[in-house]
């Protein structure tokens, strides 16, 4: 739109571009409103499998990066909620991002934190530990009045 052409214009101008490239495309077609359809030519397949078999791992490896240093950081789920299997695609997403910036030659280094509870969390536990202790400490000094004021051949603890 913002060349203010209808799509499929704009895709017949294009089409004949990228047909000029037998080398690359079988064949180049517009189709619909204004969509590209192309097939990529059988021999460019052909010669890119073979070359990857022959470079081995190192294929597609470049040095765009330079050893320039970048740091990729990515999460673990979060601990105080329920654990579902999306929780592993930021972990995913973030090691293949760091193996892809390795491969185009970037000093990658990977920071996978794992999520810790934070401090609204941390100061709950804590408050909840405070609350037990207290009512622990109280069922304690009721428990220490009752064996006090209690004759022994009246007492009787009972297991349930």
């Amino acid at each position: 739109r913002p060349l203010g052409r209808a799509p499929r214009e704009l895709a017949e101008a294009i089409q004949p571009h990228l047909a000029a490239h037998s080398d690359f495309f079988e064949s180049v077609e517009v189709a619909g409103p204004g969509f590209i359809n192309f097939r990529l030519a059988g021999s460019l397949l052909r010669d890119e499998v073979r070359a990857a078999v022959a470079a081995g791992p190192e294929y597609g490896r470049s040095n765009v990066g330079q050893g320039r240093p970048v740091q990729v950081e990515f999460v673990s789920a979060n601990p105080t909620g329920p654990l579902h299997v999306g929780h592993g695609r930021g972990a995913a997403v973030g090691d293949v991002l760091a193996s892809l910036l390795e491969a185009a030659g970037f000093a990658v280094h990977r920071e996978y934190y794992i999520n810790d509870v934070g401090t609204q969390m941390a100061l709950m536990s804590i408050g909840r530990e405070k609350l037990a202790a207290k009512r622990y400490s109280e069922a304690k000094q009721q428990f220490q009045r009752v064996l006090e004021t209690t004759p022994d051949n009246e007492l009787r603890l009972e297991a349930r």
